[in-house]
């Protein structure tokens, strides 16, 4: 006997809980304890959802940003730049007469020198007053880039231990 009665508390007991939680969720009541489990799980599966395509959204744009900005750089930066056997003191400075752009805000040259796989990068670029680099109205910087495999003694004793030489 006491074996059913037990059973038949744990029932009622079971059947209260259930009124109990059924009773308890009201959307409308500030107290309601919780959304009943299909509710709940869907408005998870739409915020997974949602996630995603966001994501998916991002990856888009940062893919369409970097293929841009890989489409400029390769526009404004030569492949394979000239490979000069011998660069002279000379031969540099004249580059800064004859290839002098048009535009008034150029007051003076930069010649900078980078260790390259093949010789040495160099760089020559023109600058206004202030040391800023000059651009023409594409958005590249007037100058060369070539790889020199070695510079002559006047144009080495110039740059001495630096890799940068400003030319007025």
């Amino acid at each position: 006997m006491s074996s059913e009665k037990t059973s038949s508390q744990n029932e009622r007991r079971a059947s209260t809980d259930k009124d109990v939680r059924a009773a308890s969720y009201d959307p409308q009541h500030p107290h309601s304890q919780q959304e009943p489990y299909d509710k709940k799980e869907s408005s998870q599966k739409q915020y997974g959802s949602d996630l995603m395509h966001n994501a998916e959204q991002i990856f888009q744009n940062i893919t369409n940003e970097l293929a841009g900005a890989m489409r400029l750089l390769l526009n404004q930066i030569p492949l394979e730049p000239e490979v000069i056997r011998e660069m002279t003191y000379e031969a540099s400075i004249s580059y800064f007469v004859t290839q002098r752009p048009r535009d008034p805000r150029v007051a003076k040259g930069a010649m900078l020198r980078q260790p390259h796989p093949k010789g040495e990068l160099f760089l020559q670029v023109f600058l206004d007053k202030n040391n800023e680099l000059i651009c023409g109205d594409d958005g590249n910087p007037f100058g060369r880039q070539v790889i020199v495999i070695k510079f002559d003694s006047e144009l080495m004793d110039t740059f001495g231990t630096d890799s940068l030489v400003i030319v007025e």
